[in-house]
């Protein structure tokens, strides 16, 4: 998945990055997110639609 698409939507759930309490760490790899990144970041929005 492309870098830029996970970030968007890592923003749209969780807002602007900060220093201090990160939920999930994606890497720019080329352009692409890492696989494994992607599906934390799928499970970090669940977890958090699910305690709202």
């Amino acid at each position: 998945m492309r870098f830029a698409d996970v970030w968007k939507v890592g923003v749209h759930y969780f807002g602007m990055p900060r220093p201090g309490d990160p939920r999930v760490n994606v890497q720019n790899f080329r352009g692409m997110a890492k696989p494994y990144q992607v599906k934390q970041v799928l499970r970090a929005i669940e977890r958090s639609e699910a305690q709202e």
